[in-house]
């Protein structure tokens, strides 16, 4: 579950976040999760798709992407719902760790590392999608 949850403003970010920390058994770790809320969220009346996305630093603040850049994930969502061409959602970004090789291979590699793939397909099946299922209107 969730052990902090704080809103997130400024930079370039365009709409409503909250930022997670998610202490992970599979990883032996806490990790970031940022959370961007629908511009019309409405949790008493309706519930919402979820994308779940990994680098999450870089989707949507240049203050944390990598070399200072962002993906321009929040603006991009917002336009596509406000002209119809894509439902309002919840967008949920796993931030990535000096491991990322290893978090997203389950294959090992002498040259490059990896191999524990499983580790993180369990921490973001156990642990963060029932996280975000019990914290919004999914």
């Amino acid at each position: 579950m969730f052990i902090s949850s704080t809103p997130l403003t400024g930079g370039t970010l365009t709409g409503r976040f909250v930022r997670h920390e998610i202490a992970s058994e599979h990883l032996g770790a806490s990790r970031g999760v940022t959370v961007r809320l629908p511009d019309n969220y409405d949790p008493e009346n309706r519930s919402y798709p979820v994308v779940y996305m990994h680098d999450g630093q870089n989707m949507f603040d240049r203050r944390t992407g990598f070399a200072g850049q962002e993906w321009h994930v929040d603006e991009t969502v917002q336009a596509l719902a406000q002209e119809g061409r894509m439902p309002e959602a919840i967008l949920v970004a796993v931030d990535n760790a000096p491991s990322r090789l290893d978090d997203y291979s389950h294959v090992s590699d002498p040259e490059y590392g990896g191999g524990k793939g499983q580790k993180y397909e369990d921490f973001l099946l156990q642990e963060v999608l029932p996280s975000v299922e019990g914290a919004y209107a999914v």
